[in-house]
C-alpha cells in the first residue's frame, strides 16, 4: 500500500475514533436527556443532545430561583437554561 493510502486510512481511522469518543462523552454526560432542550422549544434535537452532552454541565442554580437546576457551559461556567419545578419549567438564561 502506498504512503498516500496509509495517510488516508489513518485519517479516516482517527476521525472514527474521535467521533466515537464524542458519542461516549455525550452518553456519559450528567445532563439528563430531557434537560438538553437548549432552546426551550419542547423538543431535544440531535444537535442539542450532542452539544448539551459534550459542552455543558448540570448543577443547582447559582444565585437563581430556588428549586431550579441549570445547564451551564463548561467553557465559561455561565448558565444557558434553567429547569425549575414551577412554571415555566424551561427558562433561557439572560446571560
Amino acid at each position: 500500500m502506498s504512503k498516500s493510502k496509509w495517510v488516508l486510512v489513518a485519517t479516516v481511522f482517527v476521525g472514527v475514533v474521535v467521533s466515537s469518543l464524542r458519542r461516549v462523552l455525550a452518553v456519559l454526560s450528567p445532563v439528563p436527556t430531557w434537560a438538553r432542550d437548549l432552546n426551550c422549544d419542547g423538543r431535544v434535537s440531535i444537535a442539542e443532545w450532542y452539544e448539551a452532552g459534550i459542552d455543558h454541565g448540570w448543577r443547582s442554580a447559582v444565585g437563581g430561583p430556588s428549586g431550579c437546576m441549570e445547564v451551564f457551559r463548561f467553557k465559561d461556567g455561565l448558565p444557558d437554561v434553567l429547569w425549575c419545578d414551577q412554571a415555566p419549567r424551561c427558562r433561557r438564561s439572560e446571560g
